[in-house]
């Protein structure tokens, strides 16, 4: 097991002119990385008795809150998933969404999409409750980032 080789062969792939990029694996581990200091606590509906299924992380401090969503399906089934978010202090925030999918965050896949981790919406304002509603393909990967308007 060599760590290096491993995270280079699973993460990023090289172009025709040799140019390394982020494969859609190296995006999420990208995305993992926006989390904050704190988990925090949160509950997803969407799982079997397998493991599979729809599933959350979320987690916040004094710099913003992030959460992420993903669609563990082997059944190559897509997902219609509700996400809440409750008891943020009261301020005003603005809100980044990225997805990883077949169409976005993933040039291997579909050659048209620029690489790199996709923006889904411009940054926006959003009050102290939001609500998104997704559907997420098989294997996707959806993220918010909310900071400090």
């Amino acid at each position: 097991h060599n760590p290096v080789i491993q995270r280079w062969s699973t993460q990023f792939v090289a172009d025709e002119m040799g140019e390394l990029f982020l494969t859609p694996t190296g995006l999420a581990m990208k995305m993992m990385g926006f989390h904050k200091v704190n988990e925090l606590a949160c509950l997803s509906d969407g799982l079997n008795s397998d493991g599979c299924g729809v599933d959350v992380l979320a987690s916040g401090d004094e710099s913003g809150v992030v959460v992420q969503v993903w669609n563990h399906n082997p059944s190559g089934k897509s997902a219609d998933v509700k996400i809440e978010l409750s008891n943020l202090p009261s301020r005003s925030w603005r809100q980044t969404q990225y997805l990883i999918d077949s169409r976005n965050s993933n040039y291997l896949g579909y050659v048209r999409c620029p690489r790199g981790l996709s923006q889904v919406d411009s940054p926006q304002a959003v009050d102290q409750s939001p609500e998104w509603n997704i559907t997420l393909e098989p294997s996707a990967l959806w993220c918010v980032e909310l900071d400090h308007a």
